[in-house]
């Protein structure tokens, strides 16, 4: 008796299982709404606008050109020293993932234009007290093949 209870109530079970499914196999998800329709016209591009002069993009403080930042390798330096050159400035940190990822494509661009009057430059502005050693692993790990510094508040904050 007991195993025919048993029996039945699983087919129950079953049938109630399968008849509650059936009806969800032939339904058609609904349409999806029409577009809004917009009150305002949509926003047309930005006319084009012309390059930058080379002039207008030399606006530095002389605080911060003349300034002696640390180099990774003990040294110093200054953007003073790369007047008359055009200067690329990565601003990294050794913990940011994305700067990590970007790494070989600098490399690449800098081989581009080697001889070519650009300067790359990378600079961090984590504490040089506290992460030395992290930044030194991370530059060694990422073969960098341009000039390393540690950027002052000053210097990271232009």
């Amino acid at each position: 008796m007991r195993k025919t209870f048993l029996l039945i109530l699983t087919g129950a079970l079953l049938l109630a299982s399968a008849a509650a499914q059936s009806g969800r196999r032939g339904m058609k998800p609904p349409p999806p709404p029409p577009p809004e329709q917009l009150s305002e016209p949509p926003i047309a591009p930005a006319p084009e606008r012309a390059p930058i002069a080379p002039a207008d993009m030399t606006v530095v403080p002389e605080s911060v050109l003349k300034h002696q930042l640390k180099a990774l390798d003990n040294g110093s330096f200054s953007l003073a020293d790369f007047v008359g050159k055009i200067l690329v400035i990565n601003l990294w940190a050794s913990w940011c993932g994305p700067c990590r990822r970007e790494v070989p494509e600098y490399e690449k661009v800098r081989k581009q234009f080697a001889g070519r009057g650009v300067e790359f430059i990378g600079l961090t502005a984590e504490d040089p007290r506290t992460s030395s050693e992290r930044v030194r692993r991370f530059v060694r790990d990422l073969n960098f093949g341009f000039r390393q510094g540690w950027a002052d508040r000053e210097t990271a904050v232009f």
